[in-house]
């Protein structure tokens, strides 16, 4: 398995058709979505690839937002295999990212999920996520509700 800290043109098609494997309809992006989530200026994107024909098992897409004179990190999706899932792989890419999102000056990030995602609930309690708020019918079928959850990111080196 191979990390890759940066977005490639094109990758956007790889990227959609692991989302279509990893979410149920109501939750998954269409391509152009995808593509525009990925080529954003403020996007930070990490890929993990395996093989030599460096197949496409996960990725994350955070944006670089601001609010007032603070920047943070918003996670637009986290996408693992199935077959990859339960490796730490999520774990990893989610690092990785949130690495560059404090390199670039964040200072937490931030998400939505699904409120019946309980596997996604409890791996970013794991991260140290923290619950935030409560978006009702978040996603575009009704009824679909999500929790808000955010993480302060620590400077380098300092721990509290």
């Amino acid at each position: 398995m191979q990390l890759r800290g940066y977005y490639r043109p094109g990758d956007y098609e790889a990227m959609h058709r692991l989302d279509l494997l990893c979410f149920a309809p109501a939750f998954q992006f269409d391509l152009e979505t995808m593509k525009q989530a990925a080529e954003a200026h403020s996007a930070i994107v990490v890929i993990a690839e395996r093989g030599p024909r460096h197949e496409m098992v996960g990725f994350v897409i955070l944006h670089l937002e601001e609010t007032g004179p603070r920047r943070y990190a918003y996670i637009i999706t986290l996408d693992v295999a199935p077959e990859a899932r339960r490796s730490g792989l999520a774990t990893l890419m989610l690092t990785h990212a949130e690495e560059q999102a404090r390199a670039a000056g964040a200072h937490r990030v931030a998400l939505h999920v699904a409120v019946e995602n309980t596997a996604a609930i409890q791996f970013y309690e794991r991260q140290k996520y923290v619950k935030a708020g409560f978006a009702k019918g978040y996603y575009r079928e009704p009824g679909l509700d999500a929790l808000v959850y955010a993480k302060r990111l620590e400077k380098t080196g300092v721990r509290r």
